[in-house]
């Protein structure tokens, strides 16, 4: 089968670097311009990216995605990233080797039916409609792309290193140019002053704090997985992203933090464990070392970080900063009206049915509570049946390092609210690639073409 990705390792490293030098000229001219020059920074982005081939449409994709915030034409419109989603779709489905099922073909429509008469039902916005399925056809798009690459690992272990390069470039974006975060939600202002955290461009700490766990946990499974030419730079960048992850004080950031680094040593164990030395000492003695540094660099971390960021932030709020309310009003809103729970009422139209039911205006800060009230039991049930392939290789992934990942995801899900950012909608199908755990043939295979 033809390779739909055909990577070269000097052609990723200019990518980098010139995406890199693009979106740093853009963010002075974001500072000074606001989104007045997006107009235009956005039509040659677009026009660039027409050019490339889908390997580098994708990760052009993954490279943007911490820029999304900035990536507008204005500031009430959705992220120019849509925009990028429809050409890669486009290309991709025009390639001779990408059949989507007629089944698949169903449920897509179905979904998009179904939240079409949610939304005329319940005075939805049509741009959220829109861009939910337009996520949702991309990250199908991308599952069948995943599924059938030959070198699956080498793919993954690019996104991991373009998407934490990204990941990094806007925190120090952020530093060097710390008006943004206001441009981008002016209308918070005064509660970004007074709470004095960091957010990156985002302009959300939680979020952000949010992304920067998914390029951690990428970086972890990547180091984890034997890839010595990329080593020290996974180690440089990991240790950049956990101390600004800390500059957000999340507290769901500071507990997830603890999971990271006590799963890490857990894997790092077990593939010692599994290498070929021929003295049985040496492995007894190495895991010893690892397991005392792993319980110390816990400790240091609960004590000089995790406890301040609870102590700092519980002093005036609950230990849920509300959310704990904000789901009971969800949780009313249920009871109050279950025709809700059947098809749901449009995807982030959840906060104005809340505000038109019960008076409270606020995003449910939970994305399980988001996607039934969105979605409704019906819309999950076609959503999983559309992607059925990530169950299918499911039992393989719990054996990967990556696996933090999804369940780092699955955690801090329940403080955030998903229509907020469209991280998962394309990290999630890395997953696809994972199926094969660390030490599988297929990694040692692409070690020989691995590019990053």
């Amino acid at each position: 089968m033809k390779k739909l990705y055909n990577s070269n390792n000097k052609n990723i490293i200019i990518l980098i670097v010139g995406l890199s030098i693009c979106w740093l000229i853009y963010c002075y001219i974001f500072k000074t311009f606001n989104y007045t020059f997006g107009i235009v920074f956005s039509f040659f982005y677009i026009l660039f990216f027409f050019y490339l081939n889908p390997e580098k449409k994708y990760y052009v994709i993954l490279f943007t995605l911490p820029f999304a915030s900035i990536f507008k034409i204005g500031s009430g419109l959705p992220s120019s990233i849509v925009l990028l989603y429809i050409l890669y779709i486009i290309q991709v489905l025009l390639q001779k080797n990408t059949k989507i099922k007629t089944i698949d073909y169903l449920f897509f429509v179905l979904i998009a039916l179904l939240q079409f008469i949610s939304m005329s039902i319940y005075q939805g916005s049509y741009s959220n409609l829109l861009s939910f399925i337009l996520n949702i056809l991309f990250m199908k798009v991308c599952i069948y792309n995943f599924i059938q690459l030959n070198n699956k690992q080498t793919v993954l272990y690019n996104s991991v290193y373009i998407y934490s390069v990204a990941m990094c470039l806007t925190i120090v974006s952020a530093d060097i140019f710390p008006e943004i975060p206001y441009i981008v939600m002016w209308e918070k202002q005064t509660l970004l002053m007074s709470i004095n955290r960091f957010s990156g461009l985002n302009a959300d700490p939680n979020y952000y704090s949010q992304l920067v766990l998914v390029a951690i946990c990428l970086l972890i499974g990547s180091l984890l997985a034997k890839q010595k030419k990329t080593r020290l730079l996974g180690l440089l960048l990991g240790v950049f992203l956990i101390i600004n992850g800390f500059r957000s004080i999340s507290k769901s950031y500071a507990l997830s933090i603890i999971v990271v680094i006590a799963t890490s040593f857990y894997y790092f164990i077990n593939s010692i464990q599994n290498k070929s030395y021929n003295d049985r000492l040496k492995k007894i003695l190495l895991s010893i070392v690892i397991v005392n540094v792993g319980m110390i660099s816990l400790i240091f971390v609960i004590q000089e970080f995790v406890i301040p960021i609870f102590e700092m932030r519980t002093e005036t709020n609950d230990i849920l900063t509300g959310r704990g309310d904000i789901w009971k009003e969800y949780i009313n809103l249920m009871i109050l009206k279950p025709e809700i729970l059947s098809i749901g009422v449009g995807f982030a139209n959840d906060a104005n049915i809340l505000g038109k039911e019960l008076g409270v205006y606020m995003a449910p800060h939970n994305i399980y509570i988001e996607l039934i009230i969105g979605c409704g039991l019906v819309g999950i049930i076609l959503l999983l049946l559309l992607f059925r392939d990530l169950f299918k290789h499911f039992k393989y992934t719990i054996k990967s390092p990556y696996f933090m990942f999804l369940v780092i995801f699955l955690f801090t899900s329940f403080g955030l609210s998903l229509s907020s950012n469209d991280a998962f909608f394309i990290l999630i199908p890395l997953i696809i690639l994972l199926r094969t755990g660390v030490n599988s043939n297929e990694e040692t295979s692409d070690n020989n073409t691995y590019t990053s």
